[in-house]
C-alpha cells in the first residue's frame, strides 16, 4: 500500500483504511508484483506495470478501501465514484475465469447498482495468473484541449503497461474525472474469451495514437469488452488501436463502445473482428448526430454540438469488421435526433447488424441495402422513413415512441418486418417476402395510405382503427380497438382478428381462411374471398357479419355468432351460426346449410338458391321464414315454433319440422313444391301450398287460416281436429289419400271429382264439395274403406258412383246436401255404409237431394229425374246410324261462369250422324264439361264423361276445346245400349 494521504492513528489502530488531507500523487515507473497494490493520491499515474491479483489505484482527497463480507476490496473515493457503463447483456456471454480444473484465475470487478455509496468492489482471488487492475478518480478539472494533465486532481493517466491477461482475459476499469489511456491494456484471453476493459470519465475520456487497447479472445471465444464514454468528450486519436476480436479458431466478437455525450472525435475504428466467427458491435453514443455522405478517413466531428458519421466509414466498417450501433442521449439543448441525410447510401454484404437508437427522432432520407444483417431502429419520439431500407433476409425492426411514419420502401426479402408507434401510417410498399409482417401501435391508429404490404403472415396490435387496403400476405392476425380493414391481392389465413368495438372488413382476392377467431365486441364483421372456410369463429356479438364468396363456397366448423348474418356466395353455403337473423343466398350451383344453436329464435329473411338444396334447423330455438327459395329442396327444422310468414318454395320438396326440442308449432303464409311434407310436435296452422302431393303431420290441431292447398294429393295426420265447422280446412285438390283426426273439416272450391282414399274421424266429418262429386279413389274390385267418422255431412252434386260406391262406417248422422245450384242429375249418392243399422240418414231436403240416395244397394230416398221437353226416342241399335244428321246447338260458355260446371242431356235420334259443339271457356285444368249419355236403367243413369278427342269412356276426365266436332268415328259402344 502506497499513499499521499494520510491516515489517522485511530483509524490504523482500528484496520481501518481510510486515508484523508494531502493530495499529491502517485506514480508507478517501475514494476510492482504481488497479491496486493494499492496506489492512493490526489493524482494516480502508472508508467511502469503492475501485475498483480488485487489492484487498486485510487485519485482523489478522500478515499476509503475495505472488505466485504465475502472479502471483496471496495474503494469510496470523495464519497462517489463515477459509475463504469452498464452493459446489460453485452457482457453476458463473458467467461467465468474458470480452467478445466476448476481454478480461478484472477479477478473481475464490477460497478453495479448496489454500491449505492459509490464503492467499487474486486475480487479477493489469489492465483496471480490473470490480474485485475481498477484505476478510480474522483472529480477535477480537465483542459480545454483535451490534453490530461497528470497533476489535475481526479486525473487517471496510464501511461505504462497495465496486464490483466491470462487464459481467460480478465477486467481494468478506469474511472475518473479525466481518464488518459496512453500506453497499453491487454485484458486479453489466451486460450478462451477476452476480458473487460472500461474507461469512463465524468468530463474526458483520451485514447492517444500510440495507445493499445485489447480484450481479444485466444483460440476459442468470444471477443472481450471495451467501453471508452466520456460525458462530455470522447476522442480516439488516428493510430489508436481498439480490440475485441474474436478466437482465432471459434468465436464471434466483443463489444466496443466509443462515446462522448457532447461531442466526439474518432480517429481510428475499433476492430470487432472475428476470423471464425460473427463480426462483434460497436456502439456510438453522443447527443444530437448526423449521417451524410462521403468519406471521413475515420469518422470525426465537424462542430462541437454536431457530431458527424460518414456513410462510406459506416459501409467500411460493417462489411469488415462488425455490427455497428449508433445510440443518442439528450443533453441540455441536444434533443438527441439521429438524422441520416438524403444522399448517404451504406451498402454492406458480411453478417453484421446496424442499429440506431435515438433518445428523440429518426428522420431517415438516405439508403440502407444491407445483403445479410439486420437493421434495427428504435427511437423515443417519431421514426420518419422517407428513404429506402432494404435487407436479403435480415430482418427490419423500426420502433417508435411517437408516430411512425413509412413513405420509403421497406424490403427484407424473407426477414421479418417489425414497425411499432404511437400511430403508423404507411404511404410506401412494405414487403417481408416469405417473412412476417408485424405491425404495432401505442395510442393511435394503423393507416395505409398507399403501397402494399406483402409477407407470409401479418400480425398487428392496434390502440386505435386498422386500415390496410392493399395487402398480400398468407395469414393476418391482430387486435384492434378500432375498426380493421384489410385487403388481400390473394389468398389470405387469418390467424385471429379482435376488434374492440370496431368493425372488421377483410378482403382476400383468393380463398380467405380463418383459422383463429374473429371477433368484434359489437361491431360489423365482413369477410370476402373468391372461397371461404370458417375453421374458427367469427363473433360480431350484437353487430352483424356479411360474408362473400365471389367464385366458391364458403363453409366451416367454426360458429358464426351475430344479430344478423347476410351470407352470399357462388357455390354454396355451409355455416354453424347463433343470429338473430339470416339472409344467404348462392347464385351458382350449391347448397345451403345453416346449423343454428343457441340464442333465440333465427329470423330468416332471405334464403336462395339457384341450383341447389336449402337445410336450415334449429337446434335449440324457434325458426321464423320470410322467403325461402331453393332449386331443389327445402329442409326447415325448428326445436321450438316454426313460422313461415312469407313463403317457402322448392323445385322439388319442402321438409318442415316445428318442435324437435319437445314442443312447438307450424304456421304457413305460403309454400310451393313438387312435394310437400310438413310436421309439427303441437298444431299446425296452414295457409297456401301449392304442390302435387302434400303430407301434414301434427300432434295437435289442423287448422287453416283462409288461404287454400291447391294440392294433386294430400294427407293430414292429426292428434286434434283438423279444420273447424268456422274455418274448414279449404282444399283446391285432385284427391285426398289420408286424413285422420277429431272432428276434421274440409271444403273442395274447384268443381269436378274430388278422388276420396281414406278419411278417419274420431268425431265428426264435414266434407263439401258444391260444384262437384265425390268418387272412390279406388278401382271398386275390392272394397276399402274409404270414410270412418261419428258422423258426416256431405254437401256435393254427387257422392259415389254406381259401379263404385263410396265405403262408409258411420254409426252415428249420415247428412246429405247439395248447395251446387245445379238443377239437373243432381244429388244422387252411391254407398256402402258397413255400420248401417246403428247409423241414420238425417232428412234429405228435396231441394238439396233432388235425385237419388243408394245406400248398400237400395233406394233409401229421390227419385229419376227426366228433363222437361226432351222426348225419349226407343232403342235403335248398337251403333250409331250412318246417314243422316242432327245437330243439336250448346251455347258457348264465357268468364262469367268460370268453375262451374256446365251440363246439358243428348237423347239419340234417327239421326245418321250427331254432331255436337262444346264452347266451354277456362282452364280444362280446373272445368270440365260432363256429357250424360243416358239410357233407362233400372233406377239411375249410365254416365259417360267427353273430353277432347278421346273416345267417349266411362267415369274418365279429358281436356274439352271449344267449338271441337265430335263425329261418330270417335264414339264406341258400351253393350247394346246406345
Amino acid at each position: 500500500m502506497a499513499s499521499a494521504l494520510s491516515m489517522s492513528d485511530s483509524d490504523f489502530l482500528a484496520g481501518r483504511m481510510r486515508f484523508t488531507g494531502g493530495g499529491g500523487p502517485v506514480i508507478n515507473e517501475g514494476a510492482l508484483q504481488g497479491q496486493f497494490i494499492g496506489l492512493i493520491g490526489g493524482t494516480v499515474e502508472n508508467r511502469g506495470s503492475i501485475l498483480a491479483n488485487e489492484v487498486v489505484l485510487a485519485a482523489g482527497s478522500a478515499v476509503v478501501i475495505d472488505r466485504a463480507g465475502k472479502g471483496e476490496i471496495r474503494v469510496m473515493i470523495d464519497g462517489q465514484v463515477a459509475e463504469p457503463r452498464e452493459m446489460g447483456e453485452v457482457g453476458s456471454g463473458l467467461s467465468d475465469n474458470v480452467d478445466e480444473s476448476g481454478d480461478s484465475f484472477g479477478g473481475e470487478a464490477s460497478a453495479g447498482e448496489g454500491a449505492s455509496s459509490g464503492a467499487t468492489e474486486t475480487n479477493n482471488d489469489t492465483a496471480p495468473v490473470d490480474a485485475h487492475v481498477e484505476l478510480s478518480a474522483a472529480l477535477g478539472q480537465m483542459s480545454q484541449d483535451l490534453t490530461l494533465e497528470s497533476s489535475a486532481l481526479g486525473t487517471v493517466a496510464n501511461q505504462g503497461v497495465i496486464e490483466a491477461s491470462g487464459i481467460h482475459g480478465g477486467t481494468v476499469i478506469a474511472q475518473g474525472t479525466q481518464v488518459g489511456q496512453y500506453g497499453t491494456i491487454h485484458a486479453d484471453g489466451s486460450v478462451g474469451d477476452g476480458g473487460n476493459i472500461q474507461l469512463v470519465a465524468s468530463d474526458a475520456v483520451l485514447l492517444g495514437a500510440d495507445s493499445i487497447t485489447t480484450a481479444n479472445a485466444g483460440l476459442h471465444g468470444a471477443g472481450g469488452q471495451i467501453v471508452v464514454v466520456g460525458d462530455d468528450t470522447a476522442v480516439i486519436e488516428a493510430g489508436a488501436r481498439l480490440e475485441a476480436r474474436g478466437g482465432s479458431e471459434s468465436g464471434d466478437g466483443g463489444f466496443v463502445e466509443t462515446s462522448g455525450h457532447r461531442s466526439f472525435l474518432i480517429g481510428s475504428m475499433p476492430d470487432v473482428g472475428a476470423s471464425a466467427g460473427r463480426g462483434g458491435t460497436w456502439l456510438i453514443d453522443p447527443t444530437d448526430i448526423n449521417i451524410v455522405a462521403g468519406v471521413g478517413g475515420g469518422i470525426i466531428n465537424t462542430q462541437v454540438t454536431e457530431n458527424t458519421l460518414y456513410s462510406s466509414d459506416i459501409s467500411s466498417f460493417l462489411e469488415n469488421t462488425g455490427s455497428l450501433t449508433i445510440t443518442t442521449d439528450s443533453l441540455d439543448i441536444e434533443l438527441g435526433n439521429i438524422t441520416w441525410e438524403s444522399g448517404a447510401d451504406v451498402t454492406w454484404t458480411a453478417t453484421h447488424d446496424l442499429s440506431l437508437n435515438a433518445d428523440n427522432n429518426i428522420f431517415f432520407n438516405g439508403t440502407i441495402v444491407a445483403a445479410n444483417g439486420n437493421v434495427e431502429f428504435n427511437a423515443q419520439e417519431a421514426i420518419e422513413l422517407n428513404g429506402n431500407l432494404s435487407t436479403d433476409g435480415g430482418n427490419v425492426d423500426l420502433t417508435a415512441g411517437g408516430a411512425l411514419t413509412v413513405a420509403g420502401v421497406v424490403e427484407s426479402a424473407g426477414g421479418n418486418i417489425a414497425l411499432e408507434g404511437s400511430t403508423i401510417g404507411l404511404g410506401a410498399d412494405v414487403n417481408a417476402g416469405a417473412g412476417n409482417v408485424d405491425l404495432t401501435t401505442t395510442a393511435g391508429a394503423i393507416a395505409q395510405t398507399a403501397g402494399t404490404l406483402t409477407g407470409n403472415a401479418l400480425t398487428f396490435t392496434s390502440a386505435d382503427a386498422v386500415t390496410l387496403g392493399s395487402l398480400a400476405v398468407a395469414s393476418a392476425a391482430g387486435t384492434s380497438v378500432g375498426n380493421i380493414t384489410l385487403g388481400n391481392t390473394g389468398a389470405l389465413d387469418v390467424k385471429g382478428l379482435d376488434s374492440q368495438g370496431g368493425d372488421i372488413d377483410v378482403a382476400a382476392g383468393g380463398m380467405l381462411t380463418v383459422a383463429d377467431a374473429v371477433k368484434s365486441s359489437g361491431g360489423d364483421i365482413a369477410l370476402e374471398g373468391t372461397t371461404m372456410d370458417l375453421a374458427a369463429d367469427v363473433n360480431a356479438g350484437a353487430g352483424d357479419v356479411e360474408l362473400t364468396g365471389t367464385t366458391g363456397e364458403i363453409v366451416g366448423s367454426g360458429r358464426v355468432m351475430a344479430n344478423r348474418l347476410t351470407a352470399d356466395s357462388m357455390s354454396g353455403i355451409s355455416l354453424n351460426t347463433t343470429l338473430e337473423e339470416l339472409a344467404a343466398s348462392v347464385r351458382g350451383t350449391g347448397n345451403i346449410v345453416i346449423l343454428q344453436s343457441g340464442g333465440s329464435d333465427l329470423a330468416v329473411s332471405q334464403a336462395t338458391t339457384f341450383a341447389g338444396n336449402i337445410e336450415i334447423i334449429s337446434m335449440d330455438a324457434g325458426l321464423t321464414i320470410e322467403t325461402v327459395r331453393a332449386v331443389g329442396d327445402a329442409t326447415l327444422t325448428a326445436a321450438g315454433d316454426l313460422d313461415v310468414d312469407g313463403v317457402v318454395q322448392a323445385q322439388d320438396q319442402i321438409t318442415m319440422t316445428a318442435g324437435t326440442g319437445g314442443t312447438g308449432s307450424l304456421r304457413f303464409n305460403s309454400l310451393l313444391a313438387e312435394t310437400i311434407q310438413a310436421g309439427a310436435h303441437d298444431d299446425i296452422l296452414m295457409g297456401e301450398a301449392d304442390a302435387d302431393t302434400a303430407l301434414f303431420t301434427a300432434g295437435g290441431s289442423v287448422m287453416d287460416n283462409g288461404s287454400m292447398l291447391n294440392v294433386g294429393h294430400i294427407s293430414i295426420q292429426a292428434g286434434g281436429d283438423v279444420g273447424s265447422a268456422a274455418m274448414p280446412i279449404g282444399l283446391n285438390v285432385n284427391q285426398i289419400d289420408h286424413i285422420a283426426g277429431n272432428d276434421i273439416y274440409l271444403t273442395q272450391n274447384r268443381g269436378g271429382p274430388l278422388m276420396l282414399d281414406t278419411i278417419l274421424a274420431n268425431g265428426r266429418l264435414e266434407l263439401r264439395v258444391p260444384h262437384g262429386m265425390i268418387w272412390d279413389a279406388n278401382d271398386g274390385l275390392m272394397p276399402v274403406l274409404n270414410i270412418a267418422a261419428a258422423s258426416v255431412l256431405f254437401d256435393a252434386n254427387q257422392v259415389g258412383q254406381q259401379d263404385n260406391p263410396l265405403e262408409l262406417e258411420v254409426p252415428g248422422t249420415l247428412t246429405l246436401q247439395n248447395n251446387s245450384g245445379l238443377p239437373y242429375a243432381s244429388g244422387y249418392v252411391w254407398a256402402n255404409m258397413s255400420n248401417s243399422e246403428a247409423g241414420e240418414l238425417a232428412p234429405l231436403d228435396p231441394a238439396h237431394i233432388p235425385g237419388l240416395v243408394i245406400l248398400n244397394g237400395q233406394v233409401v230416398a229421390g227419385q229419376e229425374i227426366v228433363p222437361p221437353d226432351v222426348p225419349r226416342k226407343p232403342r235403335r241399335s248398337s251403333h250409331l246410324p250412318s246417314a243422316g244428321s242432327a245437330d243439336r246447338a250448346v251455347p258457348d260458355v264465357g268468364d262469367d261462369v268460370m268453375r262451374e260446371v256446365f251440363r246439358t242431356e243428348i237423347y239419340f235420334t234417327e239421326s245418321p250422324e250427331m254432331k255436337l259443339r262444346l264452347g266451354v271457356f277456362g282452364s280444362p285444368f280446373f272445368y270440365h264439361y260432363l256429357l250424360q249419355i243416358r239410357e233407362p236403367v233400372a233406377h239411375g243413369l249410365m254416365d259417360y264423361a267427353l273430353y277432347g278427342d278421346a273416345q267417349i269412356t266411362a267415369a274418365r276426365q279429358l281436356p274439352v276445346s271449344a267449338n271441337q266436332t265430335i263425329s261418330k268415328r270417335k264414339f264406341k259402344t258400351v253393350g247394346d245400349d246406345i
